[in-house]
């Protein structure tokens, strides 16, 4: 067999130009290929700026393992090397000659850095611009055909409710309750049985790379339409959502929690967004993308993968260049959302910046290797539109953003407002994925905390010092969530007053195996605090911690005795602070009863004092 040259790539014309794969005709094919049904490309330039552009289909996949052995022929008797992932998503779906195709490790020349970095910049006008993107999930495999079957047993179950608010509200629900509302929601419907090797099929396929990478989200929200490839079969999104919605958060099969099934609401709202035409604020893509949590190779690309989302130009720019260090950019990146906003509420949104993955970062730069999970945090995600106004809507100093652009410092203004001067023993596990196990985390935990807080006298009264405590486990009821019947007046006060009489008693019930203590407790309670489990998801991450002023406060999980609580101009929530000489360490935002709607801001703008974070 005779040596192909590897194709040389030609010098892209534009900043807008990009190549497109053209599948040659049927006789090129045979005079080229050097097996039956092999397919030989040719490649074009299109300018993307042009009146007409040729339709395409882009591919959306995987590189899986970095070796380049797979040779894609074209016309002019050349080959370009590929991934076998790459070819397979080229070679699996049933192209005409004459269609076009993108496929970005063919169609950027990778090695040249230049162009790739240019390139990056107009991923979303590719995606966007494109026919249609086929997501290419890999071949098929022993399981796939129970997978198929289950999907569109689903799909055609759920076709009348998918749609419906009712059904993407029991996304936090674990699987039996999934199925119970199901059956009051469509009483016809057949849910597969709980014995059915399909389910633990379906929940293996959901771990397949794709849903997991980066890159993979602005492919997913950038074009008009898009579906998913297995092989030769497709599978249309609200089909792949709404099966993998009824799994739940909890269910009793021994396969580990498919992220998958966290990426489908995100894509989905990053459609909307997109679609609405408004500039969306930059923080609000970042945060909808990093709302799960997605792996890529090059840290850099956990900003990259979503600029060509945003539209319009941040105040700082923010240059593609894979040989800056990624702590440079992140911090370049925050600065940029703190300047386009006017405000510090970025920082709201940081779970514990002492948990960076990222060397040398200041403290109040938001790490993007970690996730911010929707479910998790304190504020609302969309940071124009807060729940709550500690610094009664007061905005950044002028002196906050005219800091020099390398400067690693950030000024801010505000008071010192309590001290920590206890807290919870361990904080909440990240992986508490059923009602039962939160509990758990609450009595065997924070239980010590609860005891500390309600046992002080002060100048509160118990009925008080309780309503702060339920108002911090359930952070004043953020998301909403409250609406099942056992968490509303008066049933609620029934409750929480039998909780607390037993930890302020200090019962043995509470030293007990918590799979006794259930049965210690009376019917009602036994529910209600399985119901409580689910809505103590906000304090993950998060310890419970007694103040000196404000009794009990939900903190970051790093957060230890001396550390101070401050009400920050710009920042809708309180934040810990941990002195340093004359600077100070951002710990991360806090929830404290009492502080959240302006209560303790009562000092005048220009009475604020300064702090220096570091």
């Amino acid at each position: 067999m005779a040596t192909s040259m590897h194709y040389s790539y030609r010098a892209l014309e534009t900043p807008t130009t990009i190549r497109l794969l053209r599948l040659a005709s049927v006789a090129q094919q045979d005079d080229q290929a050097e097996s039956a049904g092999e397919r030989v490309w040719d490649i074009e330039h299109i300018d993307l700026d042009e009146d007409y552009l040729p339709e395409y289909i882009s591919i959306s996949y995987t590189w899986g393992e970095y070796r380049l052995c797979v040779p894609l022929r074209l016309k002019d008797s050349t080959v370009i090397l590929t991934s076998r992932n790459a070819s397979d998503a080229l070679n699996f779906n049933a192209y005409e000659p004459g269609d076009y195709v993108w496929l970005d490790q063919v169609c950027i020349n990778q090695t040249d850095v230049t162009e790739r970095n240019a390139q990056v910049r107009l991923m979303a006008r590719i995606y966007g611009q494109s026919l249609a993107c086929f997501i290419w999930l890999g071949r098929q495999d022993e399981e796939s055909s129970d997978v198929f079957s289950i999907i569109d047993e689903l799909a055609e179950g759920l076709k009348n409710v998918y749609a419906t608010d009712e059904f993407l509200s029991l996304f936090p629900n674990d699987h039996t309750s999934i199925r119970e509302s199901l059956k009051v929601m469509e009483p016809a419907i057949k849910i597969p049985a709980l014995d059915d090797k399909r389910w633990p099929a379906l929940i293996r396929f959901l771990h397949r790379p794709w849903f997991s990478r980066m890159w993979t989200f602005q492919e997913a929200v950038a074009p008009d339409s898009f579906a998913f490839n297995c092989g030769d079969r497709i599978i249309e999104f609200s089909d792949l959502h709404a099966a993998a919605l009824t799994i739940g958060v909890g269910y009793p099969w021994d396969v580990e929690y498919p992220l998958a099934r966290d990426c489908f609401v995100p894509i989905l709202n990053g459609r909307n967004a997109l679609r609405s035409r408004r500039a969306q604020p930059l923080e609000d893509l970042l945060l909808l993308a990093h709302s799960t949590n997605r792996s890529c190779h090059d840290q850099h690309d956990r900003i990259y993968s979503l600029l060509g989302l945003v539209r319009y130009e941040t105040m700082i720019p923010i240059e593609i260049n894979y040989d800056s260090s990624v702590e440079d950019l992140y911090t370049t990146v925050t600065k940029a959302i703190i300047e386009d906003s006017g405000s510090l509420q970025i920082l709201c949104l940081m779970v514990d910046q002492l948990d960076t993955k990222v060397g040398s970062l200041p403290s109040w730069v938001f790490d993007w290797t970690t996730p911010s999970g929707a479910m998790t945090r304190i504020e609302r995600w969309q940071t124009d539109d807060p729940f709550f106004h500690a610094s009664q809507g007061r905005s950044v100093s002028d002196q906050v953003l005219k800091r020099p652009p390398e400067s690693q410092e950030l000024i801010v203004y505000g008071r010192l407002c309590d001290r920590v001067t206890e807290v919870s023993y361990l904080k909440q596990g990240e992986n508490y994925t059923t009602a039962a196990l939160r509990f758990e985390w609450l009595f065997n935990e924070v239980y010590p905390t609860l005891r500390t807080v309600l046992r002080r006298k002060d100048y509160l009264s118990s009925g008080q010092i309780r309503n702060k405590i339920f108002q911090t486990l359930f952070v004043h009821e953020i998301h909403g969530s409250s609406q099942d019947h056992d968490f509303k007046p008066p049933t609620i006060v029934e409750r929480l007053n039998e909780l607390f009489s037993i930890v302020e008693e200090d019962s043995e019930t509470l030293s007990k195996d918590i799979s006794e203590a259930w049965h210690s407790f009376s019917p009602e309670l036994a529910r209600w605090l399985r119901s409580l489990g689910v809505q103590l998801v906000h304090g993950m991450g998060r310890r419970f911690a007694v103040l000196e002023k404000y009794f009990f406060g939900l903190c970051p999980g790093h957060v230890v005795g001396g550390d101070v609580i401050a009400i920050l101009h710009g920042m809708s929530v309180p934040a810990v602070l941990r002195k340093d000489g004359d600077k100070y360490h951002f710990i991360g935002p806090c929830l404290v009863d009492g502080m959240m709607f302006g209560e303790a801001c009562d000092w005048a703008e220009d009475e604020a004092d300064t702090f220096v974070l570091i």
